[in-house]
């Protein structure tokens, strides 16, 4: 009897092993969820399935990376999709999608010896929205400064989906409304009402706010145009003054705000088949394309909410190789500004690099350059020598630095505050001041709208405490509560 049911045992055995040679490995996808904007399923794999990559397709992902690099469907999969080790039902979601929209998802399942079997798409589609009347946005803004503003865009209820931007308006005169409007379309469609803050205008400048939305059936209604003015004195501001995380092939820049750093992943792919991965998050400092090696990319920005992580945005990135400038400065000076993408480096005469591409603005002047680069998580500008060394040193820094030819100096700033230093590195009026004045042999300083005097060694003659003064063959003159008073060199009140 024994013998008989070891047999059978057996026989059970190879029963199942054959049974499960035969069955092919598979995952179904049940759809438990579907609304404009999100859409909720859950991954079913059989028995036979150990593992499986998938690749969540938002547009046509998967034919371009296959048209560019030449690779099958299955390839484009398993090189840059989720590997998921699970014998169980996997729950996942789908968030801010527009409206009425068709998304893919591809799968290629595996059996336990790591064999990949065909690649298996589904398909959904989200509800739709909105109307069949005419789409109209209405926008208003407040909380106007000298360099933000907010803006309310709200649609109407025949919108389906909507674009909005923001632009100067003399470049709204320059591009005119058709070339406007096909810049906003290279932002995300919103379906809702959507405030957003600019924080980095510039100053007495008119700006433009578009938006434009579809109806129900896809048919785009009114473009609406919104124009404000911001305050204070226009002037120029330069367009590097927020962190930038990544530029896209087009020249757009992606950054997200400090505050948000903490929210989001980034993840860097190399678009080939070598697999190479740099995951970085962003609370750890910029990401800057200079920092990645020459290649193809695509760039996923992922949010992380209760626990998951939901793609919201998928960049290609390009990097490319380096372009030379040959220079020679009015002193006889010469040197190459070598550029990668969007960043520069210093270059000797025949073309070496003597510092890394880390600088967004590289410039010469007075015998040394002045860059703007990334210290932890802000732009800071730096002092360099000749061969391309910190006369600062990273641990000093400031937010802008200025070369002054006639007293062959820098005007510094920092935190809104200026200061003077020499070309050797020496501070010498510390950055604590509104305003400064370089009157040759002392300066003038100006703090909460009073004046004071250092000399042209740094020594502090009198704190910053009278109106108005000026040096005297004597001394100082200075004003005080409208009264003319008398100080000697040294700073102390003479009595007549």
């Amino acid at each position: 009897m024994k013998k008989t049911l070891g047999i059978l045992s057996f026989f059970y055995m190879i029963g199942l092993h054959v049974y499960a040679q035969t069955i092919i490995p598979h995952v179904s996808i049940e759809v438990i969820q579907t609304t404009p904007y999100m859409i909720t399923f859950q991954y079913h794999p059989n028995d036979a399935c150990h593992h499986f990559y998938t690749f969540k397709d938002m547009g046509n992902e998967v034919t371009l990376w296959s048209n560019i690099f030449g690779m099958t469907a299955d390839d484009v999969v398993t090189t840059w999709g989720e590997r998921i080790d699970t014998v169980s039902s996997w729950d996942t979601y789908w968030t801010h999608l527009t409206p009425n929209s068709q998304h893919k998802i591809y799968i290629v399942p595996c059996d336990s010896m790591g064999h990949q079997y065909s690649c298996e798409e589904t398909r959904f589609t989200t509800l739709p929205k909105g109307g069949p009347g005419r789409s109209t946005i209405k926008i208003s803004s407040s909380y106007i400064t000298d360099t933000s503003a907010y803006i309310l865009c709200e649609p109407n209820e025949e919108t389906c989906g909507y674009y909005n931007g923001i632009i100067p308006a003399d470049w709204f005169d320059k591009l005119g409304l058709d070339s406007v409007c096909h810049l906003v379309k290279n932002s995300s469609m919103l379906y809702e009402t959507d405030r957003w803050g600019h924080l980095f205008l510039n100053r007495g400048t008119r700006y433009g706010v578009i938006a434009f939305g579809q109806n129900g059936n896809g048919e785009f209604g009114d473009t609406t145009l919104h124009w404000f003015t911001t305050l204070g004195e226009k002037q120029i501001v330069e367009q590097d003054t927020a962190p930038v995380i990544f530029y896209s092939k087009d020249g757009f820049a992606y950054f997200i705000p400090e505050d948000q750093w903490g929210n989001y992943i980034v993840r860097a792919y190399v678009a080939d088949k070598s697999k190479t991965k740099q995951e970085v998050v962003l609370n750890d400092g910029n990401i800057v394309i200079a920092t990645l090696p020459i290649s193809d990319y695509y760039v996923d920005i992922v949010r992380k909410r209760d626990g998951k992580e939901m793609k919201e945005e998928r960049l290609c990135i390009r990097k490319e190789e380096v372009k030379k400038m040959y220079i020679q400065e009015e002193d006889g000076f010469t040197w190459m500004k070598l550029r990668q993408d969007y960043t520069y480096a210093i270059g000797d005469a025949n073309g070496t690099a003597l510092t890394p591409y880390i600088f967004t603005k590289l410039y010469y002047a007075g015998g040394y350059f002045i860059g703007k680069t990334h210290l932890g998580n802000k732009l800071y500008e730096v002092l360099l020598t000749p061969q391309g060394k910190y006369v600062f040193g990273t641990d000093r820094h400031y937010d802008k630095i200025m070369y002054n030819p006639s007293a062959a100096n820098l005007y510094v700033s920092k935190s809104g505050k200026v200061g003077v230093c020499d070309l050797r590195g020496k501070e010498i009026v510390k950055p604590l001041y509104d305003d400064i004045l370089d009157m040759e042999t002392y300066y003038k300083v100006e703090q909460n709208s009073l004046w004071g005097c250092v000399d042209a060694s740094g020594k502090i003659i009198f704190s910053p405490k009278y109106q108005d003064f000026e040096k005297t063959d004597t001394g100082y003159t200075v004003m005080s509560d409208g009264v003319e008073l008398y100080l000697d060199f040294y700073g102390k009140e003479i009595k007549y």
